[in-house]
């Protein structure tokens, strides 16, 4: 994903649209069935906030990918439904979920890192319009909506809590936050065990484009 950035696949008879930012480390997906048949995407060559700006072939119209929205054009205001997905490591992912398909990797080099230097450097590339001092601006963070209210949770914060799942309660949600201190990966699920769509990023990210978050 650091090379496409965008994926446009059918889960079934489900157009979705799979998203990743290396910029902003984001990796989010959405469903686009109900776009009229307005269910190819690519990658404008366009920032806001460091982040990517997708647009829909059919209209042309611009949509941030951490907001979900379209930002210009005649799909102005459009969200897509998100999609709950993790980022996490192959050998998990495939321990539990060994049916599952993955990228034919015949024909190209994906063995090397797009954005290697970036990740390592503390320093963002482009600018942002709000920065918030209370994590270093590449701190890594699971972020989650509840009924319009924002939350992250710093992965160095998980990381220091004795229990692999972290329990909280946030605007009258209970929540689970799993974290996996090897493989530096993280989710959050609600009391059933069902996973909810929660985004892990850059803190400078999530602040960003919700600069009144709360973070534990």
């Amino acid at each position: 994903m650091d090379r496409h950035e965008v994926v446009n696949d059918h889960f079934g008879n489900e157009p979705v649209l799979v998203t990743y930012c290396p910029l902003c480390r984001s990796g989010m997906a959405f469903l686009v069935k109900d776009l009229e048949g307005q269910s190819s995407f690519g990658v404008s060559g366009l920032l806001y906030n460091s982040d990517v700006l997708l647009y829909d072939r059919q209209t042309a119209s611009l949509w941030s990918q951490i907001l979900g929205e379209a930002v210009s054009g005649p799909m102005a205001g459009t969200k897509l439904p998100v999609v709950a997905v993790e980022q996490t490591s192959w050998g998990q992912w495939y321990a539990r979920h060994p049916e599952s398909q993955v990228l034919d990797q015949r024909g190209r080099d994906y063995s090397q890192k797009a954005y290697a230097e970036y990740e390592q450097s503390g320093r963002l590339m482009f600018p942002v319009n709000h920065r918030d001092k209370r994590l270093p601006e590449k701190a890594l963070v699971i972020g989650i909506e509840i009924n319009g209210q924002f939350k992250a949770y710093a992965f160095r914060k998980l990381r220091k809590h004795k229990k692999e799942v972290l329990e909280d309660t946030f605007n009258g949600q209970k929540l689970q936050i799993h974290y996996n201190s090897k493989g530096r990966y993280a989710r959050i699920t609600d009391e059933s065990g069902k996973i909810l769509p929660a985004v892990s990023m850059y803190w400078f990210a999530w602040s960003a484009f919700h600069p009144e978050t709360a973070l534990y």
